[in-house]
């Protein structure tokens, strides 16, 4: 598979997931460009792109798409009605900036799970105010992070920066998955470490 992600986030899912599963991509912004699940979307997956407002017109992607704020109050009663059959999603996309714990508390306490997340958290510029507690959160719910403080050059910093974390249900993978458990790696050697596995 061909990544269509800025940082290789869909092809963290499809060595994981496989050929076949479901996305929920939060803060999808453009339908192509830089976009998370449009790869995966191709292969034959299934699910629901969600932003708060685009530019762009999603009529051209099968994967329905939702202008919604996920503050507003019937925010998860919209997303059921795409996951009608199952609360199971097996790769969550999570870029909604500023509010990003917000959106995975209400999934969580709402019984949403996953299989495997890419969660941006901008930790070079949050100083820790969206990863502590998503991480905290994260492990009272048995997840896993994977990928600690992924790692992307910026064009405002001269290096890489702590960029995301890349979290799993440790549960649903084996020893192979988890023996590849790393911080302060960038994307690109993220991705080559799970190449080398899958």
């Amino acid at each position: 598979m061909k990544s269509q992600s800025k940082e290789g986030q869909d092809l963290f899912a499809y060595y994981l997931i496989g050929e076949k599963g479901t996305f929920l991509d939060l803060g999808c912004h453009h339908p192509t460009e830089n976009n998370n699940s449009i790869a995966l979307e191709k292969l034959g997956w299934n699910g629901l792109c969600v932003d708060r407002k685009t530019d762009y017109s999603y009529k051209g992607r099968r994967t329905p798409f939702l202008c919604i704020n996920i503050n507003d109050d019937d925010f998860i009663e919209k997303v059921d009605s795409y996951f009608p059959s199952s609360k199971h999603i097996d790769y969550i996309s999570m870029d909604v900036d500023g509010n990003s714990y917000t959106c995975l508390e209400k999934l969580l306490t709402s019984g949403y799970s996953f299989g495997c997340m890419t969660f941006e958290h901008d930790d070079y510029r949050q100083n820790g105010r969206l990863k502590i507690p998503a991480k905290k959160l994260l492990e009272e719910y048995n997840y896993e992070v994977l990928f600690e403080d992924v790692t992307t050059p910026t064009t405002f910093h001269d290096s890489f920066v702590p960029w995301e974390d890349w979290w799993i249900d440790s549960s649903r993978f084996d020893d192979t998955i988890l023996s590849l458990k790393s911080k302060d790696l960038s994307y690109e050697e993220c991705i080559k470490l799970m190449e080398k596995v899958i």
